[in-house]
């Protein structure tokens, strides 16, 4: 995140005045003033306007080197690469004024080993390198070198980070699309009616049972017709023969005695109708099959139950993540309506990136929206390749910049000034005229 420290004594809306170079990167002797609004940097290419415009200050305000350490973002390179060849050491320093007149210098001498920092500013104000890393912002001072990040990067300068959003949110997507897929294959038939199935074993058991029941039956009245057959005989006998019908009485009692405990019972325990039994065997595989069909219904409109839940969980987690996000971006406090960050973390301008911007909207928005991120109270501009705006666009951009108070350090291509004021001509790493 941006920070800035304030030192008392120490007045606000820091500008250039003048920088000094002595042996640094091709400058033997150079020394440049800068007006308060707007200076003109004029070379060829490769006449030194990168060093003059962007890497002394870079240098002054936080050194050089290979790495980045702790919040220092240091000119990135060897001090090797910046010593000239007159001699084994160069020295920077850039003189600052703030809005009450009060000069603050900065000074850097390096050699192959090492580099030292010279603050002098008003008197009984002390001034250190948490004071310059609140000076300090790369994309302020140069606003290409914001435009050549990725949409990604541009937002992560910015301080608005929402990887981690951003992460939960596609994880939660890649679920849902794999519930999608599996409830895709979920399929409910139609309703189907509800069949409990047979049991074969149990059917055989009872059909067994029933016959054998029935076998008995059949006994009773085997024996209850011979009983009947013997009577209607004997009956004959006693009408043929009277005398012994005394002989035979009790015999017939008996009988009759016998009968009717068998009629009793047979009342009481009819013959069995085995035919539904029969029909229930002789349709059992169709009856299983139903049965198999219902199950399978009501299972698969519990397995969409639960799909359709598990789907409606994943929605609502992803809107929950959304609300999050958006209240954390809400927090950002972006300078212009017009921007906004996009599901991949990506920073968009009317819901295009930065770089489909034109070349003068991108230099009138880049430096408002890094001024108010970083609160950097350093008001210098670096405008490079200026020339390839045209004229009502350079006009535009000037005006716009410096009514906010911002100072510009504007390079040209080119080796003739054509009587432009405050301007600085460059030819082989040294002014000319």
């Amino acid at each position: 995140m941006f920070s800035y420290t304030i030192f008392k004594g120490i007045g606000t809306r820091m500008k250039l005045k003048k920088i000094n170079l002595t042996n640094f990167a091709g400058f033997m002797e150079f020394e440049a003033s800068f007006s308060n609004n707007v200076t003109y940097l004029i070379g060829k290419n490769g006449a030194g306007k990168t060093t003059v415009g962007l890497d002394v200050i870079w240098a002054a305000l936080q050194g050089i080197a290979a790495v980045k350490k702790g919040e220092v973002i240091p000119l990135p390179g060897t001090k090797d690469e910046y010593i000239g060849k007159a001699g084994a050491s160069a020295n920077i320093s850039i003189s600052l004024v703030d809005h009450l007149g009060q000069e603050v210098r900065v000074a850097r001498n390096f050699t192959k080993s090492k580099q030292t920092l010279k603050i002098d500013g008003p008197e009984g104000v002390t001034l250190d390198q948490d004071w310059l890393n609140g000076l300090f912002n790369l994309h302020l001072i140069a606003p290409r070198r914001f435009l050549e990040l990725t949409p990604k990067q541009q937002a992560g300068s910015l301080g608005i980070d929402t990887d981690d959003f951003d992460a939960c949110l596609q994880k939660l997507k890649e679920t849902h699309t794999n519930l999608k897929r599996d409830d895709n294959k979920i399929v409910v038939p139609d309703p189907v009616e509800e069949v409990v199935g047979a049991n074969a074993g149990e059917l055989m058991g009872a059909l067994a049972s029933a016959n054998q029941f029935n076998l008995s039956v059949d006994q009773r009245l085997a024996i209850k017709a011979s009983l009947e057959e013997d009577n209607v005989s004997d009956r004959k006998y006693i009408i043929e023969k009277e005398e012994e019908i005394r002989l035979m009485r009790g015999e017939i009692v008996a009988r009759t005695e016998r009968l009717a405990g068998i009629d009793s019972w047979i009342e009481q325990n009819p013959r069995l109708d085995i035919s539904v039994i029969e029909t229930k065997i002789f349709n059992i595989n169709e009856t299983n099959n139903k049965a198999n069909l219902y199950q399978a219904y009501i299972k698969s409109i519990a397995d969409k139950e639960v799909s359709t839940k598990a789907l409606a969980g994943n929605r609502a987690e992803q809107k929950e993540i959304e609300v999050v996000r958006g209240e954390y971006l809400a927090t950002q406090n972006l300078p212009f309506p017009e921007l906004s960050i996009n599901e991949a973390g990506e920073l968009l301008y009317n819901d295009r990136y930065m770089k489909h911007l034109s070349s003068g909207e991108a230099l009138r928005i880049v430096p408002v929206l890094m001024a108010e991120k970083s609160k950097s109270e350093f008001k210098y501009i670096f405008l490079q390749d200026f020339q390839l705006l045209d004229n009502d666009n350079q006009r535009e951009v000037i005006k716009d910049l410096t009514s906010r108070g911002f100072q510009l350090l504007i390079e040209f291509v080119g080796d003739n000034a054509g009587g432009t004021q405050n301007c600085i001509m460059l030819k082989d790493c040294g002014m000319v005229g």
